[in-house]
């Protein structure tokens, strides 16, 4: 037998999700922060690699027309 779903039950679960992965996204910023400090406390990643990382980030980004152009060199600065 099938069953129907009401409009606010929909919308309760589709809140539900989109819930649920703004908490998973979140965590996922938060491991990877902790993991980028330890890193860098521990000399494995220096200043230079974050703007080299940065800079290429946006590099590729423009290749794939996802931004018009690069930003300055004090906006790379600022990001990273």
């Amino acid at each position: 037998m099938q069953r129907q779903i009401s409009l606010d039950e929909l919308l309760s679960i589709l809140v539900a999700r989109m819930d649920s992965l703004a908490y998973s996204d979140e965590n996922q910023k938060t491991k990877l922060n902790i993991i980028s400090r330890a890193l860098y406390k521990k000399g494995l990643i220096e200043d230079e690699d974050i703007i080299e990382s940065v800079r290429e980030e946006h590099r590729i980004l423009k290749e794939l027309g996802a931004i018009s152009e690069l930003p300055s060199e004090e906006v790379v600065q600022a990001i990273a």
